[in-house]
């Protein structure tokens, strides 16, 4: 079971935008908008979550449930995540980057 506060915790470990994510996990901006916007565990297409869940597992992000407990925790920093800040920091530098 994956729920809101999750997806948004793994997301500011890895420091992705709705809109990375969205892209990594190939849905709409949307799709992930709406997975987080209510408290709770996440509904909506089962797809669709189980894209964003494995797109931020390929990321490093592992999620956690133990007991009553659940949570998520940044196992390595690899991959995908290094790909993506070398690109904004390239975009960064050729001033491509827009303000968000």
């Amino acid at each position: 079971m994956l729920i809101s506060n999750q997806i948004r915790a793994a997301r500011g470990l890895l420091r992705w935008s709705a809109r990375v994510l969205a892209e990594q996990a190939g849905i709409h901006l949307s799709t992930v908008q709406r997975m987080e916007r209510f408290q709770g565990p996440v509904g909506g297409n089962v797809e669709s979550v189980r894209r964003v869940q494995a797109a931020l597992e390929r990321a490093g992000v592992e999620f956690l449930a133990e007991d009553d407990s659940l949570g998520v925790r940044l196992t390595r920093l690899g991959g995908t995540a290094n790909k993506i800040r070398a690109a904004r920091a390239k975009r960064a530098l050729s001033g491509k980057d827009k303000a968000k």
